[in-house]
């Protein structure tokens, strides 16, 4: 089974908040990815002591696009939206780089114009491992206990609310 390496979106990935991802691969690697398929999802690479942390299910065939041809859609589908909603969850490195999420919109739209071409891989969460769980859970207790705001907002709190009920069955 192949491996894609999610590395500091792995937070987003385990919960549920990203859908799509871009790789700077060369055509003959992105081609052997078919529609369908299952991978394995790390949270880095397996060579650098990564983990299985899911497995996901690529429902397109994986094309290259230009940065420009990116919806406006993929800022939740990359996990833009979840870290801009909850910056506690992003790694310290990338906290200090999009100033705790609010430099991520401005950032994604950069990205949109580039004209470079990335392969567009889309998937769904199949499953998620024990340490996928667990990292999930250290999300969680992250989400709750370390908020920006002194309250939640509705948003923040029904995505909470969603979570624990799912990590409850």
């Amino acid at each position: 089974m192949r491996i894609i390496s999610f590395a500091w979106t792995s937070a987003a990935l385990v919960m549920g908040r990203k859908t799509v991802t871009r790789r700077d691969w060369k055509p003959e690697y992105g081609a052997r990815f078919k529609l369908r398929e299952v991978v394995k999802a790390y949270d880095r690479q397996p060579r650098y002591q990564g983990k299985h942390i899911a497995n996901i299910l690529l429902v397109q065939k994986p094309v290259q696009e230009p940065g420009t041809a990116m919806p406006d859609s993929d800022f939740e589908g990359e996990g833009f939206a979840f870290y801009e909603t909850f910056p506690q969850c992003m790694p310290k490195t990338k906290r200090e780089q999009y100033g705790d999420g609010l430099w991520l919109k401005e950032s994604f739209e950069d990205w949109q114009a580039q004209s470079d071409l990335d392969w567009v891989v889309r998937f769904e969460l199949l499953k998620l491992t024990s340490y996928g769980y667990d990292l999930r859970a250290a999300m969680l207790k992250k989400m709750k206990e370390e908020s920006i705001l002194p309250f939640r907002s509705e948003e923040e709190q029904s995505f909470i609310d969603k979570i624990e009920r799912e990590m409850s069955t």
